[in-house]
């Protein structure tokens, strides 16, 4: 089962809105910083393939400034 967290810098003004968006996806849990300015993602999948979409899935969000990949296990 693949875990991977990431570190989601929201574009200015947009962090609840990418909260709202993040968190609406199943496989994600989402935190937001003590400062407001980050917000922690973390994702678990069932399967490598879903990470892969699941990680497009988040590419494509639009209210995300700069997404960092901070940790990842992707077991087969």
């Amino acid at each position: 089962m693949p875990v991977c967290s990431y570190l989601a810098y929201p574009i200015e003004g947009k962090e609840q809105a990418l909260m709202s968006k993040l968190s609406s996806m199943p496989e994600c849990d989402v935190t937001l910083s003590d400062d407001k300015k980050l917000i922690i993602l973390l994702t678990e999948t069932k399967d490598k393939d879903h990470e892969k979409l699941l990680q497009e899935k988040i590419k494509q969000v639009k209210d995300i400034n700069c997404l960092v990949l901070s940790f990842g296990q992707v077991q087969n």
